[in-house]
């Protein structure tokens, strides 16, 4: 196990060795931030960018649209000799997985880690035990999104290798906090300001999570990084500060707990805005400098010119005053005016360099609400849309499914190392499964985690899936059922596939009753859809609740009329095809007489026709 000095200068030299590449993401973070600011050294000012900032709107853009369809699990059933078995834990983990992912609002982290994947180039995530009651993650796998800003991690094998042998996640802290929950590391700090900063570096490897403070000075890391990799500007390989462990815990998983998901590159990871900056610099100060030349031709310089043949020195006598209509005097010269032209080509200089950002980020118009001038159809402007960004948001979904599989199995192993033999129920919402779900982690993993995740459409949003599950089901290549269960609209597949059964059972009675009450000499009298109205409008229940209640109402009028068990009356049915076949044949001709035979059955069309002269 590395000690606290040991993880101090494992930081310090991760930190200047990624130097340049970490000023590469600052960089970009100003950009989407909007916090460049544009020097005119002519004025001797700064000011504010005053253009479009593209990089802001692709970077949300492609974020959300990469979150807007979920990803599923499914587990592979180990079948040794028990199928039905298997199958039916397969199906448990699944569900365990998804109430997982529910459980950690992954919807939302990964919209969070989508903007530093597509800014950043990066999106790690750190799975760890949750132990905090107040949690919604409470005894289970916590999820934990990092900014690829404070990560060091290790080097990993490979760009599409995202499980890393250990990592480093730096903070800053007050040296406040430091006192009020680790009082003794903050012994050496008791001449400083309680606003005074302190980096703490928290470790994560196979063996270990610690959380150490380094109480060395900081300008030393700082400096070390804004020279660069192979920089040392004091001429000495460490740290000089002193580091010491605020926390250790022994990591019972035995298997790392970082992910650092990223992109895949020629050979270093680059973001897909990093090309940018200089461009919207550009503009800015092209734009900048268009409203300095429109400002001076709006109050124009004048100057006071001597008359050529004049032995005076030209003087104001009379300074003019325009808002009064005062005129001013001039002696032994006259007055010139200098015409700027306010628009030089900086208009010209700004559209093209819009439009170059827009097809060097991938950018299209119609994010902005806007439509190029040749777009003629709905489906020209998808296409060109689509050319855009699926190919990049099918990359991305592809890395993320494979990050998740990574993640899913840390999970696991965290599960079963510090909650294994625990008894554990939660509710489950994700991409169809719903409900609870209750499991022991070592029972229900105890023969593997083999499993794949996937993306319903890779490369589209929730609006191609819409479109592409719709077109299936016309084909006839898709059921109804795996179109709800894609569609992430679609909390709970089982609930909406009873609703639209029990819907469309709904219209299919509305309209029999309403070809019954067509007839005069039909079940349905005018009575009874009065009642049937009555109880739906005002009782709230429903037409299949209502028309039971008045069933058994007309069942009970007849009875009392024919003196018969109200089981044996039609009710609204038609005589001979409705409730009272069940009362007609519920005893056998060996049970009774051949005129309690006859009375059986004649009866029930008697008592209707009594009932209804009654």
């Amino acid at each position: 196990m590395r000690n606290a000095d040991d993880i101090a200068q494992l930081w310090f030299e991760r930190r200047r060795r990624s130097g340049r590449e970490r000023e590469r993401m600052r960089q970009v973070r100003d950009l989407v931030n909007g916090d460049i600011v544009v020097p005119l050294s002519e004025i001797d000012s700064e000011d504010r960018p005053a253009v479009i900032n593209l990089a802001k709107q692709g970077v949300n853009q492609m974020a959300m649209r990469a979150a807007s369809t979920k990803p599923f699990v499914r587990y592979i059933a180990a079948d040794f000799g028990h199928r039905e078995r298997a199958r039916k834990r397969a199906d448990m983990k699944r569900r365990v997985n998804h109430g997982w992912w529910g459980a950690n609002r992954m919807q939302l982290q990964l919209r969070q880690r989508g903007r530093w994947m597509f800014a950043y180039a990066s999106s790690p995530v750190l799975i760890r035990p949750c132990f905090d009651r107040r949690s919604r993650t409470y005894d289970m796998p916590m999820w934990q999104p990092r900014n690829p800003l404070d990560t060091y991690a290790a080097p990993q094998r490979s760009q599409i290798d995202y499980c890393v042998d250990d990592a480093i996640f730096a903070q800053t802290r007050s040296v406040g906090w430091l006192r009020s929950r680790y009082p003794a590391a903050a012994l050496p700090f008791r001449d400083a300001s309680p606003d005074d900063l302190v980096d703490v570096l928290e470790y994560v490897d196979h063996e270990q999570i610690s959380l150490v403070a380094c109480l060395g000075a900081r300008r030393w890391y700082e400096v070390a990084e804004t020279f660069g990799a192979g920089a040392d500007p004091f001429g000495a390989d460490r740290h000089t500060g002193e580091a010491v462990f605020l926390e250790q815990l022994p990591n019972r998983a035995d298997h790392p707990l970082v992910v650092a998901t990223g992109n895949i590159s020629l050979d270093r990871r680059v973001g897909d805005y990093d090309s940018l900056v200089g461009m919207y610099q550009a503009q800015a100060r092209l734009m900048a400098l268009s409203l300095l030349a429109r400002e001076r031709g709006v109050f124009q310089e004048a100057y006071l010119v001597q008359h050529p043949n004049s032995p005076e020195a030209p003087e104001v006598v009379v300074k003019a005053d325009p808002r009064t209509g005062k005129l001013g005097v001039v002696r032994g010269g006259t007055i010139v005016r200098t015409n700027i032209d306010p628009q030089f080509a900086t208009d010209t200089g700004i559209d093209r360099l819009e439009r170059a950002q827009r097809v060097e980020a991938g950018v299209p118009a119609d994010w902005g609400g806007e439509s190029a001038s040749n777009i003629r159809t709905a489906r020209r402007g998808a296409d060109i849309i689509a050319a855009t960004i699926d190919p990049r948001l099918h990359e991305v979904h592809d890395i993320f499914a494979a990050s998740l599989e990574d993640e899913n199995r840390v999970a696991i192993k965290v599960d079963r190392a510090w909650f294994g033999n625990d008894r554990k129920s939660f509710h489950v919402s994700w991409a169809g499964d719903y409900g609870k779900v209750t499991y022991t982690p070592n029972d229900v993993f105890a023969d593997g985690d083999t499993h794949e995740v996937k993306y319903p459409l890779p490369g589209g949003d929730v609006h191609d899936i819409n479109i592409a599950t719709g077109q299936a089901i016309g084909a006839g290549v898709m059921s109804k059922r795996t179109a709800a269960e894609l569609n992430p609209l679609i909390e709970n597949p089982e609930a909406e596939h009873d609703a639209v059964i029990a819907e469309r059972l709904e219209e299919a009675l509305l309209n029999q009753i309403l070809t019954l009450a067509q007839s005069p000499e039909g079940p349905y009298q005018p009575v009874d859809l009065a009642r049937i109205a009555q109880i739906v409008a005002s009782d709230k229940k429903e037409l299949f609740e209502a028309v039971m209640q008045v069933q058994r109402e007309a069942q009970e009028r007849q009875a009392a009329v024919a003196e018969t068990p109200a089981d044996a009356m039609p009710g609204l049915s038609m005589p001979g095809q409705g409730a009272e076949a069940r009362g007609a044949f519920q005893t056998t001709p060996s049970q009774q007489g051949l005129t309690q035979l006859l009375r059986s059955l004649t009866l029930p069309q008697v008592a209707l026709g009594t009932a209804r002269g009654a």
